[in-house]
């Protein structure tokens, strides 16, 4: 992202029950980068351990897409234990590349919605969602 919304801080701030405020439009010139989600994307993408490593020392030495650019889910000055899922992730596919499939399954599997209750959603008529949101 180039625009400098963070979108990724906004998205944790619903799910965690915050309000937030609209977004305001984004500015030239401010990036931010997903860091270890770029490297689950080398490695479905097949790359081996030496592109892997050279995607890490682009992220460290700030190279590339880095250059200028914040991580939006490893922010060591706000929480350094956003590092841990960074660090095991790049370390897991920097001995093992291949089951990055496997980790992207387990992970959505983990957190997404289950097919019966997006059945339910796609059948509710609006008036059911509308008062399941408000409690009525």
């Amino acid at each position: 992202m180039t625009a400098g919304v963070d979108l990724a801080q906004q998205l944790v701030r619903v799910s965690a029950g915050e309000e937030v405020d609209p977004l305001l439009p984004g500015q030239d010139g401010v990036r931010f980068h997903q860091g270890f989600l770029m490297m689950l994307t080398l490695a479905l993408e097949g790359a081996n351990r030496r592109k892997l490593f050279a995607e890490i020392m682009r992220r460290q030495l700030e190279k590339g897409v880095y250059a200028d650019s914040q991580d939006t889910l490893t922010r060591l000055r706000e929480d350094w234990r956003s590092l841990v899922p960074s660090m095991a992730i790049s370390i897991s596919l920097l001995l093992n590349p291949k089951p990055a499939q496997r980790i992207v399954k387990k992970t959505v599997d983990h957190y997404a919605l289950p097919e019966s209750s997006a059945r339910m959603i796609r059948e509710a008529s609006f008036d059911q969602l509308g008062s399941a949101a408000t409690g009525r």
